[in-house]
């Protein structure tokens, strides 16, 4: 394709720009908006990349599209202020018809930019059950958010937390679900338990999370622990600031021999294959990407009834959903599944076609440019 008749192509699409306090390798919003990114139809939607902090928080991701990075270490600053007239003048020069914001802090700096760049489409993003909401922002977002036009939301028990919370109407706040790239076909396995240090012959609970506080992983510790079969092992894989808590509370309960720690970023579905079962124990969870990727694996999932975990685990038929935060009833639907691989095969291939059908990547990239399209549509009907 020439320059002119690219150039061409980009004028007749629809500019978009993205904002996000920053985009890194690993986590699940930054993972979704990656994706989008690199597989949204260049002939339909042009879109730009705008990262709030500074270009080495960013472990920034190839998606196919310009990045600028404002440079705002705090909210509360003149760098901030100075931000704000920068992303003005970067919307009216992209000529922007619908800019999306995720995170709280862009939230806030983008939603005001938007208005004054006179963008006529302002979505605000919320991909988790707002643990935030208790803490000082959230007056001021609800004050911006008066500004903005949608709320675009992964799934239906986030609309409910944000409809509760926030200033949003109900008819401005939209579901389209989270998805995930469809794990290739394989010949052999890439990673086999031993690279991983798990005995082949064990059945083997595995979770995949940063290792973060509201991740609670001592939960699923605890639940090896009160599980019956004593031949179990867990896999943790993820990193992050609560790691060496975690192995000490391992040293505690003489788990040692019974439980890896393992981190990798681009093999994580490699990883989920080797999987028995999958967990996931979290305080609070919008909609799981890790829940997703243990279905496209045909791994049956148990997890706490949180959040919008039910929105892709089908009880007793692609996994198990547990009262939340009860470890004694999660040992027994575990332990319940380790003593009948018949019955883990048959719910893996449910959790597989469920998944395929509804979380996809290409069914999340669809529904977001249909969304698009709609609240463009609009425009036209009004003009009529």
């Amino acid at each position: 394709m020439s320059a002119e008749t690219k150039q061409a192509a980009e004028d007749e699409a629809i500019p978009i720009v993205y904002l996000i306090d920053f985009l890194s390798y690993g986590g699940g919003m930054e993972n979704q908006l990656a994706w989008l990114l690199k597989n949204i139809d260049r002939g339909r939607f042009n879109p730009r990349l705008v990262c709030l902090r500074r270009e080495k928080i960013s472990n920034t991701k190839d998606v196919g599209c310009p990045i600028v990075h404002l440079g705002v270490d705090k909210l509360m600053s003149l760098r901030a202020v100075t931000a704000v007239w920068r992303l003005v003048a970067l919307l009216r020069r992209h000529r922007t018809r619908i800019l999306q914001i995720f995170s709280v802090d862009s939230n806030i700096i983008g939603v005001l930019a938007g208005r004054l760049a006179g963008a006529p489409h302002i979505v605000v993003c919320r991909r988790d059950m707002g643990l935030w909401y208790d803490s000082g922002p959230l007056r001021l977002v609800n004050l911006v958010n008066h500004l903005a036009n949608h709320c675009l939301v992964n799934s239906a028990a986030v609309k409910e937390a944000v409809a509760a919370n926030e200033t949003f109407r109900p008819e401005q706040i939209h579901v389209v679900h989270n998805g995930i790239p469809r794990p290739a076909p394989i010949d052999k396995p890439v990673l086999t338990r031993a690279d991983v240090g798990v005995p082949d012959s064990v059945p083997l609970v595995g979770i995949v999370a940063n290792l973060r506080p509201v991740k609670r992983i001592d939960r699923l510790i605890n639940v090896l622990k009160r599980m019956k079969n004593s031949d179990a092992h867990l896999i943790i894989v993820g990193k992050g600031v609560e790691k060496e808590a975690l192995q000490r509370l391992v040293i505690s309960l003489g788990l040692t021999e019974r439980v890896h720690f393992y981190h990798t970023v681009k093999q994580t579905l490699e990883v989920v294959r080797l999987f028995t079962v999958g967990a996931l124990v979290s305080d609070s969870e919008g909609l799981s990407n890790v829940l997703i990727e243990y279905a496209l694996s045909a791994i049956p999932s148990v997890a706490f009834d949180t959040g919008g975990n039910r929105e892709v685990i089908v009880d007793g038929e692609t996994g198990y959903l547990v009262p939340p935060y009860d470890e004694s009833v999660m040992a027994e639907k575990i332990d319940s599944l380790l003593d009948d691989p018949e019955r883990v095969a048959r719910l893996g291939r449910a959790a597989a076609e469920l998944a395929y059908a509804g979380f996809s990547l290409e069914t999340m990239v669809a529904a977001t440019q249909d969304f698009y399209l709609d609240i463009m549509g609009q425009d036209q009907t009004a003009e009529v």
